[in-house]
């Protein structure tokens, strides 16, 4: 039996057909499907803001052109009847196994805090609340779900109480009285996994800190094979509090297993490990993009005139994902990319997430050839059919350096809506 969430919109949300679908639309079923994977890994491990802004603006894009039905069907998923990537297949077929999902309609007006909001409950449910309540309470207007009646079970408590194991390793004082065993330190990560208490002075924080980098090493394979976004949230962040263990970091990235080179990176990036921005270059040949955004992310964290080299560099990057990333993270530093460097960029891109990612690094600069370079966006722009918030916040921009130049765009706007 099937029980649907989230009320439907006035309109119809069955996906768009009409006989045989177009090449076009099938491309961006299959490539909302993919961007939606990434979201959900991004998700899983709490990334920033920053990192998810470019694939939600894809995400919507994506969207807008015809409403998209995902469903998992066997060992496979289909959005809007139409085999997807590898990866994205498996991200899906994961959650939606996970959480009893049969199919999830997608109507074309969906906004992009809409797909964030169902992404994050599909990716992370929080406590032991499953997906279906969460849903059922907290739906989408434009987002409507279909879930499999599934009983969860109630957690099993002594799986992740270990009082007693942490009162015969460490004093009331906070002293390690024996040494904790490798089997010890697995059945602590796992209750960290399921939920244990972890933080400033909670005895099981106090025998990992003292475990130091043994500690580090259980966690992050307890991370590895975690099955669900909060408990790799937790894991994530708890290696974080940690702080140690950084060296163990850079191996890693030496790992033939791309999730653990993109865990390792996105650690050494949010610990800000000195001397881990060179590590972190040499990831920019990795094959897998997913490695190369984490390794952005993590550079975008460093002051070094090392990574703001290898920010430029990853700004040709042959995936757009990379090179929006590396264009968003110069947001955060104090100096601002090379004028040059963005002027040609703005001139020679033709992605819109990564022209989106370029106007915010525009807004930091004021000389004549940055501003040369918004009025010829501008045209193309409009000249394209671009987005229209795209379109508009590059007129914003060069109304605040050029403003006759803003109006003669504005003015050719209007007349093309009319």
């Amino acid at each position: 039996m099937l029980m649907s969430a989230a009320v439907a919109p006035s309109s119809s949300v069955t996906p768009h057909s009409s006989g045989v679908q177009s090449d076009t639309a099938s491309q961006h079923a299959v490539h909302f499907a993919v961007v939606t994977a990434q979201l959900l890994e991004h998700l899983t491990l709490g990334a920033s803001g920053s990192a998810l802004a470019p694939l939600l603006t894809q995400a919507v894009a994506s969207l807008r052109h015809h409403d998209l039905l995902l469903e998992h069907s066997g060992d496979s998923v289909l959005a809007n009847k139409q085999s997807v990537a590898p990866m994205a297949d498996a991200a899906w077929l994961s959650q939606l196994k996970q959480n009893g999902v049969q199919q999830i309609h997608f109507h074309r007006e969906a906004s992009g805090a809409e797909l964030l909001h169902f992404l994050a409950l599909l990716a992370g449910p929080a406590g032991d609340i499953p997906f279906a309540k969460l849903w059922l309470e907290r739906g989408a207007w434009h987002i409507h779900v279909d879930i499999s009646e599934v009983t969860v079970p109630a957690p099993d408590e002594s799986c992740y109480d270990v009082t007693a194991l942490l009162t015969e390793i460490v004093s009331a004082s906070g002293a390690l009285q024996r040494d904790v065993t490798d089997e010890e330190l697995d059945t602590l990560s796992d209750a960290v996994a399921r939920g244990a208490l972890v933080n400033e002075g909670s005895p099981l924080l106090t025998v990992l800190r003292l475990a130091g980098e043994r500690a580090v090493r259980s966690l992050l394979v307890t991370l590895a094979n975690a099955t669900s976004g909060s408990q790799r949230r937790i894991l994530f962040e708890t290696v974080a509090l940690l702080n140690v263990g950084h060296q163990y970091l850079v191996t890693l990235l030496a790992h033939p297993t791309w999730f653990v080179v993109r865990n390792a990176a996105s650690l050494l990036g949010e610990l800000q490990v000195k001397g881990a921005d060179a590590a972190l270059t040499a990831l920019l040949k990795h094959e897998d993009p997913r490695v190369r955004v984490a390794a952005v992310n993590s550079l975008g964290r460093f002051p070094s005139d090392k990574a703001s080299e290898s920010l430029l560099a990853a700004a040709t990057d042959r995936s757009a994902d990379v090179r929006a990333t590396a264009w968003s993270a110069w947001k955060h530093r104090e100096q601002p990319p090379c004028a040059d460097a963005v002027s040609r960029a703005l001139r020679e891109e033709a992605d819109r997430t990564v022209q989106r990612a370029l106007l915010d690094c525009v807004a930091r600069f004021e000389t004549l050839d940055v501003a040369n370079a918004l009025v010829r966006f501008c045209a193309s722009a409009t000249a394209n059919a671009a987005p229209i918030e795209l379109l508009a916040y590059g007129i914003d921009l060069l109304a605040q350096r050029r403003p006759q130049s803003a109006v003669q765009f504005v003015r050719r706007l209007a007349d093309t809506k009319a």
